[in-house]
């Protein structure tokens, strides 16, 4: 649990924070969408690549900080995307 609570470095700068905000209000309605929609695959593939982009996002401000958590972000960023392609080109 340490691993994703750790204090960073650097504070993130403004823009990644406007775009961290966007991010959890669009997954938060994809998330509702998908709920009520009986987890329909399209909607749960939509939110899986929403998740991919975010952790994409992360991983290029952990290169651009130069912080060592890079490969993990990208890492967790290309499983999401697999996942979500595999919902939504079943």
């Amino acid at each position: 649990m340490g691993l994703f609570f750790e204090k960073r470095e650097q504070e993130s700068s403004k823009p990644f924070i406007v775009i961290d905000v966007v991010m959890l209000v669009i997954l938060a309605f994809l998330f509702f969408l998908t709920i009520i929609s009986d987890f329909n695959f399209v909607y749960v593939g939509t939110l899986f690549m929403f998740l991919g982009v975010r952790s994409l996002i992360d991983a290029i401000e952990s290169f651009i900080i130069k912080e060592k958590k890079f490969k993990v972000h990208l890492g967790f960023a290309i499983i999401i995307f697999i996942s979500a392609s595999s919902f939504l080109f079943n």
